[in-house]
């Protein structure tokens, strides 16, 4: 079936894009109820009347300019991309959910009539409205009515048009010459990836800007935001031409918009001005994101008691299988015991944590609670060079590392992004890792306290010491708030489903093969050589040398060492030390692969030999410290 359209969705973040598209086509996008859940470009397609039809998902973006990553890669999309229909997703609640007594209806067919392009009403939760949507996108669309500045923006606009026009040909031109006036004079960082489509461009606008200086100033005393602007920005459009924008898509929202209004509040709004109040939200917040944790560990130790009961007597099964398969081999009797025992750790220990995890994680998203800890989070993170934006990927990192990294691209700057990678690939340990540490603690006793100490103190003080080396400054919080809401189930399981996949499909197997292959090695008695270096291992970390090198699988695989651990005889005090070096520890080999490409090898490695100096820091303080 051949291609006949290529749809890209663009928006403002959290305007259900993500969402949209899990509906039009069989793409399976993360849809969550905070800014910037796409972070990558997802593509998909649907057939319409027989024909094929794709859709890019597009970062969410306030702007076309090239301030952020996502807005850089949506600009992109839109510059090299054969687009041939843009759906530009609009919230109808987003002016609506700061009047709590007035509930908005719009106009749509006079809406359509002002814009001069199709209006379609749609619920990207519900589907409600795709078929007309499809029809629209099928149809032949109309080029809309053109943004019209103030007299003086438009000359120079139209100057420049016409230079562009008879410099380069018209003919040569694959985006519209008014479009590309208008980016080009606002300037952007993104200027450059034009000049390398049209090569000749660069000396043209240069010599244009130089020929119309004073022009440009003379509009700048025209605005009434010029009192607002610094010296250097007076030859800069973007401010003016980002107001009269505004201005007109206010003077459009009221000419549509018809009002009706309400008695009551539901109790998610009351419950969203109780969260939002600055005074109630810390404490709120903080009680919430204790009660999470709290409500882990109870699904954790019910779902461990649950599978633990069913598969005990399956697993018994199989060693007497696999012992009268063997009768008489000394490697098939440590088989049988070795195997069955292998795979009811990661099943009844690691797999009911990763599930607690990320179906609490989902709830979070989906209700708009996360992003209303960035915001409480922008208080305190302020003196490690963090916007409270950052919270997001590191509280996703509890999931998985490697997303929490991917999602650093809705950070403003690099700066920010390699701090915040930095942080969470050392110092926030994963789903899996954390089930398993629980193991280790209920299973040898060690110290709780202790190790969430380690966590939080690590995490400060390597943050505070990083904001000093690292150059540049925190970027202000800009973040959109979205409205509290109740979770679709559908989605929550979707979600949940949808990270877990991963787990059973390559975490478990390697995790059932390593434990397997660590029972036979202990039953064997094949670390009893690793005793040797114990003597240097005990005096400079307190852990014997075979646990030493449990501890150090975290270099393959975080979660890999716990499990090492559980096989171990271990002490209160080892299990402390051991656990606390396996929390704050090196980045496992995916996360250092997604550090690679999203900063390079040299970042990379930086990062790497500063969790090595962490983590014998640990070792080394926990040792001394602990009696």
């Amino acid at each position: 079936m051949r291609l006949v359209k290529t749809v890209a969705l663009v928006g403002q973040p959290n305007s259900g894009k993500s969402c949209l598209i899990n509906h039009l086509t069989s793409t399976h996008a993360l849809v969550s109820n905070y800014p910037g859940t796409t972070v990558e470009v997802t593509r998909g397609d649907f057939t319409w009347q027989r024909r094929k039809i794709e859709v890019i998902d597009t970062p969410g973006t306030y702007t076309l300019h090239s301030d952020t990553l996502e807005q850089r890669l949506t600009q992109k999309i839109l510059l090299e991309e054969k687009i041939d229909v843009i759906v530009n997703l609009v919230d109808a609640t987003n002016l609506a959910r700061h009047l709590y007594f007035t509930l908005l209806k719009i106009d749509f067919s006079k809406l359509a009539k002002i814009l001069g392009i199709p209006v379609i009403p749609i619920s990207a939760l519900t589907g409600e409205g795709l078929d007309q949507l499809k029809k629209a996108i099928f149809e032949k669309a109309s080029k809309g009515i053109p943004m019209c500045f103030t007299e003086p923006v438009e000359k120079i606009v139209g100057a420049l048009k016409k230079e562009i026009e008879g410099g380069l040909g018209e003919k040569t031109l694959s985006h519209p010459p008014r479009a590309l006036s208008i980016h080009l004079l606002e300037k952007d960082i993104g200027d450059e990836e034009v000049f390398k489509i049209y090569p000749k461009l660069e000396s043209l606008v240069e010599n244009f800007r130089k020929k119309i200086g004073t022009v440009e100033e003379t509009v700048c005393e025209t605005c009434p935001a010029k009192p607002l602007c610094q010296p250097k920005d007076l030859k800069y459009f973007l401010l003016l031409t980002c107001r009269q924008r505004y201005e007109r898509a206010f003077q459009i929202a009221h000419q549509v918009k018809k009002e009706t209004h309400r008695q009551r509040k539901n109790w998610l709004e009351r419950l969203e001005e109780l969260i939002d109040n600055p005074w109630l939200s810390l404490p709120l917040l903080f009680f919430l994101a204790a009660a999470t944790f709290k409500l882990i560990v109870w699904i954790t130790n019910g779902l461990s008691t649950l599978l633990s009961f069913l598969l005990t007597p399956l697993l018994a099964y199989l060693t007497n299988f696999l012992e009268n398969l063997f009768p008489k081999s000394t490697l098939g009797h440590v088989f049988a015991l070795a195997a069955p025992e292998g795979i009811l750790v990661p099943l009844t220990i690691v797999l009911p944590a990763m599930l607690s995890v990320y179906l609490l994680l989902a709830f979070l998203e989906d209700s708009g609670f996360l992003a209303r800890f960035a915001v409480v989070l922008n208080r305190f993170f302020g003196f490690l060079g963090l916007g409270g934006q950052a919270g997001i990927p590191l509280l996703l990192s509890f999931g998985c590392r490697v997303p929490g990294v991917l999602a650093t691209r809705i950070l403003p700057d690099k700066r920010e992004r390699l701090l915040t990678s930095t942080l969470l690939s050392i110092t926030v340990p994963c789903a899996a890792t954390l089930g398993i540490i629980t193991g280790v603690v209920v299973k040898f006793g060690a110290s709780i306290l202790t190790l969430i100490s380690v966590l939080i103190f690590s995490f400060i003080l390597l943050g505070f010491f990083l904001n000093q080396f690292l150059p540049g400054k925190k970027e202000p919080l800009s973040l959109e708030v979205p409205p509290l809401r109740f979770p679709y189930l559908k989605n929550l399981i979707f979600k949940t489903w949808f990270r877990m996949r991963s787990f059973f499909t390559r975490v478990l197997p390697l995790l059932v093969i390593l434990s397997v292959g660590i029972r036979i090695l202990l039953e064997l008695q094949i670390f009893v050589w690793l005793e040797q270096t114990s003597f240097l291992t005990m005096k400079i970390f307190g852990i014997s040398g075979e646990v030493m090198a449990g501890v150090l699988v975290t270099v393959i695989q975080r979660y890999l060492a716990p499990l090492v651990l559980l096989n171990l005889p271990l002490t209160s005090r080892e299990a402390t030390i051991a656990s606390a070096m396996i929390l704050v520890s090196f980045p496992c080999l995916p996360n250092l692969a997604v550090l690679w490409k999203e900063f390079g090898l040299k970042e990379a490695v930086k990062i790497f030999l500063l969790a090595a100096m962490t983590f014998v820091l640990i070792g080394l303080i926990l040792n001394f410290l602990l009696p």
